[in-house]
């Protein structure tokens, strides 16, 4: 199928503001695709602040025990550790969004988050895990949540809700999300149902007027691409390299 810009998608009377970047990112999608809508907004609130998290909070622990203080979208619930309620950024995964630059992806962005809520409600009693990293910039666990012995980051990505995103040094169930990943498109499950559907940090990067950020290593031949050519590598073989870790010879 020929590449397509993502512009070609919209009518004259939709987004003006259509980003003139995701001609650069190579996504193939049928003309009569929508991409872009306007987010729900959803009754609720006031919510709990969260915990800014620190990993000075967490030096000595690989785990820790938590409750679901509630879910706000696919790969991200706010819990409780002890009396701090924090936000969570599920580890591997990345599902479409709800919110983002006052614009959500269309329609999978609530269903991973209904996806998520049903296996995760508030009280559950459930155990995150560490990575490499404990926190993000904006103050998040970065974590893989576990229900029991139920790997709930590798649940969403099963339900073919979520892709899979392998970021460095955070890689400890990076094949396993990746097999999984390929798995759930061969059988069509979820959002490999439609053709519309863009991964969703391709999607962030078009609608932001940006283009990809991060060197991308293949995990099976270890061929290294810069940023632009991330495209050449299959979705469920990509790992990416932050700018201040990027491989040598890139």
């Amino acid at each position: 199928m020929m590449l397509l810009s993502i512009a070609a998608a919209f009518t004259a009377a939709s987004f003006a503001e259509v980003p003139k970047s995701f001609k650069d990112l190579h996504v193939s999608i049928p003309n009569s695709c929508s991409v872009i809508e306007m987010p729900v907004i959803e009754p609720g609130g006031p919510y709990i602040k969260t915990t800014m998290c620190k990993s000075s909070n967490f030096a000595t622990s690989s785990s820790v025990q938590a409750k679901v203080y509630r879910v706000v979208d696919g790969d991200t619930v706010h819990i409780y550790i002890g009396a701090e309620v924090y936000a969570v950024r599920m580890l591997g995964i990345d599902t479409p969004e709800l919110h983002y630059l006052a614009r959500a992806q269309p329609k999978w962005g609530e269903i991973a988050k209904r996806s998520l809520q049903d296996m995760l409600k508030p009280g559950d009693s459930i155990r995150v895990e560490f990575d490499k990293e404990k926190c993000d910039r904006y103050g998040r666990i970065l974590v893989h949540v576990f229900k029991g012995s139920a790997n709930i980051n590798l649940q969403q990505i099963a339900r073919g809700m979520a892709a899979n995103y392998c970021i460095t040094p955070n890689v400890k169930y990076c094949d396993l999300y990746a097999d999984t990943y390929a798995k759930a498109r061969s059988y069509r499950l979820g959002m490999h149902t439609d053709s519309c559907q863009i991964t969703p940090y391709v999607w962030r990067k078009g609608l932001s007027n940006a283009l990809m950020d991060k060197v991308v290593r293949n995990r099976r031949t270890g061929a290294s691409f810069r940023p632009a050519d991330y495209y050449k590598i299959p979705v469920e073989d990509r790992v990416f390299y932050p700018a201040k870790k990027t491989p040598q010879g890139i």
